[in-house]
């Protein structure tokens, strides 16, 4: 039997019936270095999640000044959680943002969006917030000293704005509700090897893209690695989902589909629903060419749970 792709039928509300809510900005501010939770509210369906970064004026020292781009650095990580453990979505800033370019929305320095109901997967649906206990947005701030030049010894007003897209519950049946989750796992290092490298990914869900993050020695990296290969194994052989494909020539098929290129080591595989059950082990494979000094890989598993 060859891999399953499964697609749910669904019906999303219609565009008119979305609202826009702005979370109450009070509970988030000047904490730069730390790890700061933002209750989201629990009423509706949430069919995304809109953030926005502001800068602030600075308070003390001499000749302070943000770095460039410092809009795009001074979150550096979040998590969408609920109930304490359930991870909704997981990664850094900079991987949720070239998840906006898979889906053709161009965001301006310092804005992010965050997708439940989202263009590129049809079957992914709204999340129906009031079924959690607790639904909470974590947000990982830069240092000072890594956004700033001079020596600032802080910063008043700077946050992140944050809005909902929601709609109704208007009486849907929610059992099996199919909702998007994106996380990272973790990063996988190599140090100097060359050759062939496995990353291992989860089978229980329904994969509609992997999203690869690359570097070498924690430095963003396009060519660390030269061939990229995907293989699922079933007790009846194994398959090829991509075959040895070369990452010039994924980034390339990127830009093409999305108008506008990846950034430095980024590249989407897309799979529009493969149903991971049936696997025994699914594993990306990573060539090696020329050794670095410390390859790595990221990967955000994009899923629907079902």
């Amino acid at each position: 039997m060859f891999p399953q792709i499964i697609q749910a039928p669904t019906q999303q509300p219609k565009a008119e019936n979305i609202s826009i809510r702005k979370v109450d900005p009070n509970k988030y501010g000047d904490v730069l270095g730390e790890t700061v939770g933002v209750a989201i509210p629990k009423d509706h369906f949430i069919h995304a999640i809109r953030l926005r970064i502001v800068k602030g004026t600075f308070v003390g020292g001499t000749s302070p000044a943000w770095v460039a781009s410092a809009e795009e650095l001074l979150v550096t990580n979040l998590v969408l959680r609920a109930e304490g453990s359930k991870r909704f979505k997981e990664g850094k800033w900079k991987e949720f943002k070239a998840l906006n370019i898979v889906n053709l929305e161009t965001m301006t320095d310092g804005s992010l969006k965050l997708y439940f109901t989202d263009p590129k997967i049809p079957d992914a649906k709204p999340l129906p917030a009031w079924r959690f206990t607790s639904l909470t947005l974590e947000l990982t701030w830069a240092k000072l000293t890594d956004v700033t030049t001079g020596t600032p010894t802080g910063t008043v007003g700077t946050k992140c704005e944050i809005t909902l897209e929601e709609s109704h519950w208007d009486g849907e049946q929610i059992d099996n509700w199919p909702c998007l989750i994106e996380v990272v796992r973790g990063k996988t290092v190599w140090g100097a090897n060359t050759g062939w490298q496995n990353y291992d990914h989860e089978r229980v869900n329904l994969v509609n893209g992997f999203l690869y993050h690359a570097d070498d020695n924690n430095t963003d990296s396009t060519d660390i690695f030269d061939t990229v290969r995907v293989i699922g194994r079933t007790p009846a052989g194994s398959f090829p989902l991509y075959d040895e494909v070369a990452v010039v020539d994924i980034r390339e098929a990127n830009k093409n589909a999305f108008m506008v290129a990846m950034g430095t080591g980024y590249w989407y595989l897309d799979f529009a629903g493969l149903n991971t059950r049936q696997f025994t082990s699914l594993k990306t494979q990573l060539e090696i060419q020329t050794a670095g000094t410390n390859a790595g890989i990221r990967v955000m598993e994009r899923y629907t749970l079902a």
